[in-house]
């Protein structure tokens, strides 16, 4: 496990926020190795009113030799890699009287996808006011300090003094499903939801998947989700159609088909291993999803335990949790059936 930085826990800034100097024509910055848009105008004799970025940026121009596009807009821009010590840098910005509280579930989704190479630049930057404040991006940047990675990603110093910061993430969030349409893949709820409970392990909530991680997901598992949800549609709970998707990997899809179908009531109960089915339907018709997370993940293992009992034909009067590893998803989503 990565240590935990030590700006994690509260610090003082190292550098000036708010007693930083304007930056004025006569400064001493001609030292400072930027590309200003299409010309090598040094950053000292641009016009004095372009020149709203405080001195920081000018710091992280000679200390990282950063290449800065100024736009008409009057705000700087890059666009490059973010190295983690960049990054713990950018960090020092952070003004915590000012940021959002640091959601470690978040900077765990992003740490995942920048491990695993699934991550990619988008239009969304990173973003510093116009005191020098970091107030976009601070979760992107702790996961790649925490990662160890260098990710690619645009920077803004922004020249505005108002509405930049009230109007960020004040948009409708995109969810996995959307990011899937324009990729031509079809998403819905359910079928993310089945997923999410598939991936349960005892002890442990649900991750809640990045969308990068869902889409690769559904890729590799999506021929499972789309069998058992056909075959048990909405009279079966969620939570136990993900177990139903991990006796996919592991026995004859028919044999699958026909607990579910068991479950649902449409098919009688006639060998000594359907009375785990039987069971289940009526834990479930009790238990309804209504109790919360922990109904749901007691489902989840009664299923795992009634799959199992129905495939071995066990005849049993009571119904208790499995442990939650058993008929393991298989990391590269090939059955493993006998």
């Amino acid at each position: 496990m990565v240590a935990m930085p030590a700006y994690a826990n509260g610090y003082a800034h190292t550098a000036p926020l708010f007693n930083t100097p304007k930056v004025t024509v006569t400064d001493n910055i001609s030292k400072a190795t930027a590309t200003i848009s299409s010309n090598t105008t040094p950053l000292a004799v641009l016009p004095k009113q372009t020149l709203n970025p405080p001195v920081f940026i000018h710091d992280f121009v000679d200390e990282y030799k950063l290449k800065l596009t100024l736009l008409p807009s009057g705000w700087y821009a890059y666009d490059g890699p973010v190295t983690p010590e960049l990054a713990l840098r950018m960090l020092q910005w952070r003004d915590t009287e000012y940021q959002r509280k640091l959601n470690l579930d978040t900077v765990k989704q992003y740490q995942r996808d920048m491990e695993s190479c699934g991550w990619e630049k988008t239009h969304q930057g990173l973003a510093f006011d116009f005191l020098g404040r970091l107030y976009d991006g601070q979760h992107r940047l702790e996961a790649g300090v925490r990662s160890h990675q260098t990710f690619n990603a645009f920077v803004w110093f922004t020249n505005a003094q108002k509405g930049a910061a009230r109007n960020t993430d004040n948009f409708k969030p995109r969810t996995a499903a959307d990011a899937g349409r324009f990729e031509g893949v079809s998403i819905s709820p359910a079928f993310l939801a089945i997923l999410r409970m598939a991936n349960y392990h005892h002890g442990c909530q649900p991750d809640k998947m990045t969308h990068n991680e869902a889409l690769q997901q559904c890729e590799k598992h999506g021929e499972a989700i789309d069998f058992v949800y056909k075959a048990g549609g909405s009279r079966v709970t969620k939570s136990a159609l993900s177990a139903c998707v991990r006796a996919w990997y592991h026995f004859q899809p028919s044999d699958v088909e026909r607990f579910i179908k068991i479950v649902r009531q449409d098919v009688s109960a006639t060998r000594n291993g359907d009375r785990a089915a039987v069971l289940l339907s009526k834990f479930i018709s009790l238990n309804p999803g209504l109790g919360g997370q922990q109904i749901r993940n007691e489902t989840f293992c009664k299923a795992l335990r009634a799959i199992q009992a129905y495939m071995n034909g066990e005849k049993i009067e009571r119904l208790y949790a499995a442990d939650s590893s058993l008929f393991p998803l298989p990391a590269d989503g090939k059955p493993r059936r006998k």
